[in-house]
């Protein structure tokens, strides 16, 4: 069984391979089991998919996974970062989320309850395309901006690289922490490290066209 884990806490990935590890074992009978990396090469043969979901990633596209599908998809997310599921993309309308705080019993238990059920059904393969889909994007001006910030460029350097007022800059920060439900720097950060992973041809190119979503 190919298992994908992604989470940036090693102990608390760590932690998570143990609990499959015992719960696969024990309950189902499984004796091969080959944990790796989030990588697509990866998800696209993976049973079960686990990622801790960072501050504001769950509103993205998730390219890697179109078209997959695992038996099992679970998102680990922050309690006061849980979203409502009608506001999930369509790539993560299949996703069991659980908050982080959970206890093992409880993280335990709602795996269990979901692996077993999901025995006798048959796997729903992602979506193939983006089209339709209401993944939160970003105009390419605000992009722009995401990519300086992140680079450690201050507001002022910002709208000094763009030609712009830095209180323009910051009005565009304060609509993407509210679009994104972020609060801190620190969760900004976060987010424009997500961002920068899931950067593709794809979303470049929805991009580039002018198909802009305007905050």
């Amino acid at each position: 069984m190919n298992i994908v884990i992604r989470s940036d806490d090693t102990y608390y990935k760590m932690g998570l391979i143990a609990l499959l590890t015992n719960f696969l074992h024990n309950t189902c009978q499984q004796r091969t089991l080959t944990f790796a990396d989030y990588q697509a090469e990866n998800i696209s043969d993976a049973q079960i998919i686990i990622t801790v979901l960072r501050p504001g990633e769950m509103y993205l596209c998730h390219p890697e996974l179109l078209n997959v599908a695992p038996k099992l998809m679970v998102g680990i997310v922050e309690t006061e970062h849980m979203p409502a599921r009608s506001a999930l993309p369509d790539c993560l309308k299949q996703i069991v989320l659980i908050p982080q705080d959970a206890t093992v019993a409880e993280i335990s238990s709602v795996i269990k309850y979901h692996w077993l059920r999901k025995q006798n059904e048959e796997p729903v393969r992602g979506e193939q395309d983006c089209a339709g889909c209401t993944h939160r994007m970003f105009s390419e001006r605000q992009g722009r901006m995401l990519e300086l910030l992140l680079a450690g460029l201050s507001s002022r350097q910002v709208g000094e690289q763009m030609n712009i007022a830095q209180k323009t800059v910051l009005a565009h920060r304060q609509a993407l922490l509210h679009k994104f439900r972020l609060r801190t720097n620190c969760e900004l950060m976060r987010f424009l490290l997500a961002m920068q992973q899931k950067k593709s041809t794809r979303l470049r190119g929805f991009l580039e066209t002018g198909n802009e979503i305007e905050c």
